[in-house]
């Protein structure tokens, strides 16, 4: 078998678990939308204040719907890459994604070289403690 074919079997493979994992988090995502909902119009649910009720939306149900919504995002991009026969290839330097990568995690854009590079450039020294530095928060590790 030649190397374009098996590779095409395997990126198959992989768009079906793509596929797959998006239909996961698509329903997480409605299941968490609908908890809220729940939540909030039905107040004090289990002895618990309003406040803490959007309390709970603000710091729990909000962050973990971006996060779905991030990896939704994830795999769109990789399904188009599939589409576009661009799936494997690192987007930084060009090289190929090794397919080991990519079965483990199938999204991989970047080889570990570059993501470690790109990881590292995220990653600051902040009086002696490493802060990495998110679209949207600075977390201290």
């Amino acid at each position: 078998m030649k190397e374009k074919d098996w590779k095409e079997e395997i990126f198959k493979k992989i768009r079906l678990k793509l596929l797959k994992r998006k239909k996961q988090l698509l329903k997480e995502l409605r299941e968490n939308n609908h908890k809220s909902r729940s939540n909030l119009c039905n107040p004090c649910i289990a002895g618990r204040s309003y406040e803490e009720d959007v309390n709970y939306l603000v710091d729990i149900t909000i962050p973990r719907s971006k996060n779905i919504c991030k990896q939704i995002e994830k795999i769109d991009e990789s399904l188009k890459r599939i589409d576009e026969k661009k799936y494997g290839i690192c987007r930084d330097c060009g090289d190929p994604i090794p397919l080991a990568r990519l079965e483990v995690v199938p999204f991989a854009d970047r080889c570990v070289s570059c993501k470690n590079v790109a990881e590292k450039k995220k990653t600051l020294i902040v009086n002696g403690t490493a802060v990495r530095i998110d679209r949207e928060k600075a977390v201290f590790i």
